[in-house]
């Protein structure tokens, strides 16, 4: 019916303008936001959630290094054998990429590999390094 539509359009055209008066900003579309290179897993190729430093001085999730260390004992950067299997939290990169989710309004995830567009939870309390 041509007066539904017509009423429809009309109420979608008010709230569009209600939400430009607001001045509420909008999250960025993740397919638009550039995201650092460093913020992203070399394994996973997603957004870390708990990014630690391998021996071979990168970052990864630590999920992902952790397995990867135990299937190949190599880096998956350089392809150098591993010395030894012990990873490190990186807490300074953590709290970027955490600060650059909230301040991209990057809603969270369920994904323990990293992730695709979400933001960390907090639960960086008594991490430590581990070996494996």
């Amino acid at each position: 019916d041509f007066n539904v539509v017509t009423h429809l359009a009309a109420q979608i055209a008010r709230l569009k303008q209600q939400y430009r008066d607001s001045g509420v900003q909008a999250a960025v579309p993740v397919d638009k936001l550039e995201i650092p290179k460093e913020y992203l897993c070399d394994i996973t190729k997603k957004i870390m959630k708990d990014p630690v430093m391998a021996f071979d001085g990168y970052c990864y999730e630590r999920k992902a290094i952790e397995q990867y260390l135990k299937e190949y004992n190599k880096s998956p950067v350089t392809g150098q054998p591993a010395q030894y299997a012990i990873v490190f939290p990186n807490h300074k990169l953590k709290a970027e990429i955490q600060a650059f989710m909230k301040e991209n309004q990057m809603a969270s995830s369920n994904d323990d590999e990293g992730y695709v567009a979400g933001m960390p939870e907090n639960n960086g309390a008594g991490e430590t390094a581990n070996m494996y």
